[in-house]
């Protein structure tokens, strides 16, 4: 594959693999439309938004959005080059995501701590240092 040259990304796992095995510079479409509206109900789409997100927020590449036409965007991954030290890169995301997710859901601290079982010092404690990178 050509250093820059675009491929398409298909799922969760492919976008994944695709960060594991990228060089610095590579870039991949993760989805063409308007993810915010796309992901309204496609757990498939919204799947892949988180990871998207998630390998952003630890730097593993740049996300950008191509305008594709009047009324849809191409979103795109670019690969850095900030290493991936962990294959488990992701776990930390994902925990992160279902304690906001839950906050979401719950209106609250309060509802979300008691629907997750602990205090809500606890919850409060868990995500501050999640929330501080």
């Amino acid at each position: 594959m050509t250093v820059g040259a675009p491929v398409s990304i298909a799922d969760a796992a492919a976008f994944e693999r695709w960060v594991a095995s990228a060089l610095p510079g590579e870039v991949a479409v993760y989805h063409v439309g308007r993810l915010a509206e796309d992901r309204e109900g496609r757990p498939e789409i919204d799947r892949l938004a988180r990871i998207a997100l998630a390998a952003g927020r630890q730097r593993f590449v740049t996300l950008a959005q191509r305008r594709h036409d009047a009324s849809r965007w191409e979103y795109r991954a670019i690969r850095t080059e900030y290493q991936i030290g962990n294959a488990n890169w992701l776990r930390r995301d994902d925990r992160l995501d279902r304690l906001l997710d839950a906050i979401a859901a719950c209106g609250s601290v309060q509802k979300a701590a008691a629907a997750l079982g602990m205090s809500r010092g606890a919850l409060q404690r868990r995500l501050r240092p999640e929330l501080r990178r």
